[in-house]
């Protein structure tokens, strides 16, 4: 009734591979083995696992069963059809006739497996989103004070990492710029807007302007309850320049 899977594996005192003397409803469950052909063959026993993850998981045992060591590892099984993820973990006690038992737990990971897929996944998108290349990516606190940006940030606003993080966003808008920039956060704030796109002028540190095409966004509540901007910055300069001549 215990709700992981739990087994034992008896090694003769000769030694070689060792065979399942015991196998729970659960382990079962689990693993989608009937129990007399699995305690009739060790090998059998293995049918379940992923043919991608089998020789690397019989060899992971024979080592283990080998030097006598405790073993947790995971792997893919097919149970009904189904992929599904694995964990089992188990400790070497040894016999009065020199025989050893290991005494394990097997549980399912999947849901942890796809969560960190899932998470993978996330912190891959979120890299790709901070090297766009020409494109400055950031992130605002609630303040407007700079969380995290890129490279191609600092490149287009003409600042080092220390020299940006010492001054809020407005106040590197040109003052004239401020108003209209201010205007569009507080409807963002208010729910009245999702984004906006606007060019503002830039006060780079070397005193030089600078065109900039920002767009931003109002991200949702994370899991601490706070919410942050989200921001891509895009140098039109040059863009301008040609447009006056």
């Amino acid at each position: 009734n215990i709700p992981v899977g739990t087994y034992t594996m008896v090694q003769p005192a000769s030694g070689g591979m060792a065979f399942f003397s015991f196998m729970s409803t659960r382990f079962l469950a689990l693993t989608g083995l009937e129990r007399e052909e699995a305690a009739s063959d060790p090998m059998k026993g293995f049918a379940c696992v992923h043919p991608d993850d089998f020789d690397e998981w019989v060899r992971k045992n024979q080592w283990v069963f080998e030097h006598r060591i405790p073993f947790c590892e995971e792997c893919r099984v097919v149970v009904k059809g189904e992929v599904r993820w694995i964990i089992a973990e188990s400790v070497p006690r040894e016999l009065p006739d020199g025989s050893v038992v290991w005494e394990g737990v097997l549980q399912d990971i999947t849901a942890r497996k796809v969560a960190e897929e899932k998470l993978a996944e996330s912190e891959s998108r979120y890299r790709s989103f901070f090297h766009m290349p020409l494109v400055g990516t950031a992130i605002l606190s609630e303040g407007e004070d700079w969380v995290a940006f890129n490279e191609q940030t600092l490149v287009i606003l003409g600042r080092t990492e220390e020299e940006l993080r010492a001054v809020p966003w407005q106040q590197i808008v040109h003052p004239e710029d401020r108003p209209r920039d201010r205007e569009q956060t507080e409807r963002m704030r208010r729910g009245q807007s999702e984004g906006s796109t606007e060019e503002v002028r830039i006060l780079r540190a070397d005193g030089r302007m600078a065109y900039v095409l920002v767009s931003k966004g109002y991200g949702p509540l994370d899991s601490t309850g706070v919410r942050h901007f989200y921001v891509n910055l895009l140098d039109i300069t040059e863009r301008h320049r040609f447009q006056e001549e």
